[in-house]
């Protein structure tokens, strides 16, 4: 895996993905955001893969919460997102999209 920092926004990088993480204005919480897995390398646990590597950045800067947004019409997705351990908390900034978190202290 690749990092690449600017200011408060991470990006976890690896040759078949990249997800974006910013510190949010909430006290050790980390926001992942614009997760990408390359078209040709899904189903295949890459997603998990950088989603548990966002999990241990967010551990190492001793964050005890992640949270994301996903549109509520895209029940796979949330589906996937509450089998690694999210639970919806709310309503996130954008029409049609709920707010996950994930308590990893």
């Amino acid at each position: 895996m690749k990092y690449y920092i600017n200011d408060t926004t991470t990006y976890i990088a690896s040759d078949y993905g990249i997800i974006r993480c910013d510190f949010e204005d909430k006290p050790n919480t980390l926001f992942l955001s614009n997760l990408i897995v390359n078209e040709n390398n899904r189903k295949q646990g890459y997603g998990t893969e950088l989603i548990n590597e966002a999990i241990s950045y967010a551990k190492d800067h001793y964050c005890d919460t992640v949270s994301l947004e996903v549109d509520e019409n895209e029940i796979w997705l949330l589906t996937w997102y509450k089998k690694l351990g999210f639970i919806i908390v709310g309503y996130g900034y954008m029409d049609n999209y709920l707010l996950m978190s994930k308590n990893i202290g």
